[in-house]
């Protein structure tokens, strides 16, 4: 998988979800994807020296809506469309920047996706030594002897996958 792909199933679906709950269609919210990651593409030299994952799922959210307004917007000037004001209405009532319970909503959808792209890297018994371990906090001894894998490997599965997951969710 490229590194464009693996963006791509991570963001895409937290983007669509963004730019659905500005009240938009799914085809216009689809269009707003591919408008978003189109200016991924062009400001990629600019993303790669932001350093906290944050900032970039700020400016990410920040884009999203840009990209919504400016689709109202173009609606707008040709013929009145249901529901334009409305959703122009909607889009101007978010707030500018990504926070509180969206931020972190935003985070564990993130999250989930980067754990289910791990399973192919990992395998699903990592996966679920991990989620055993670090999530649900059963013992490492519990966990070896339910999946028949070493007390250390139960360990080292729950490090690479936190390794991962701080990775990805860092930028």
């Amino acid at each position: 998988m490229t590194a464009w792909e693996r963006f791509v199933q991570l963001y895409g679906p937290l983007v669509f979800r963004w730019a659905r709950s500005f009240q938009l269609q799914d085809a216009d919210a689809k269009d707003v994807v591919q408008d978003v990651f189109r200016t991924v593409l062009d400001k990629l030299d600019d993303i790669r020296e932001r350093e906290e994952g944050g900032k970039f799922r700020a400016w990410l959210w920040t884009v999203t809506r840009n990209k919504v307004r400016d689709l109202v917007r173009a609606s707008r000037a040709r013929a009145q469309a249901a529901g334009g004001d409305a959703a122009l209405a909607a889009v101007e009532q978010r707030p500018e920047r990504l926070e509180g319970q969206e931020a972190e909503t935003a985070k564990a959808e993130l999250a989930q996706r980067i754990l289910q792209l791990a399973q192919a890297d990992f395998g699903e018994t990592a996966i679920e030594a991990f989620w055993r371990l670090a999530v649900e906090g059963h013992s490492a001894a519990d966990i070896a002897r339910d999946l028949h894998i070493s007390v250390s490997a139960v360990r080292q599965a729950k490090y690479r996958v936190l390794c991962r997951l701080r990775d990805e969710l860092c930028e």
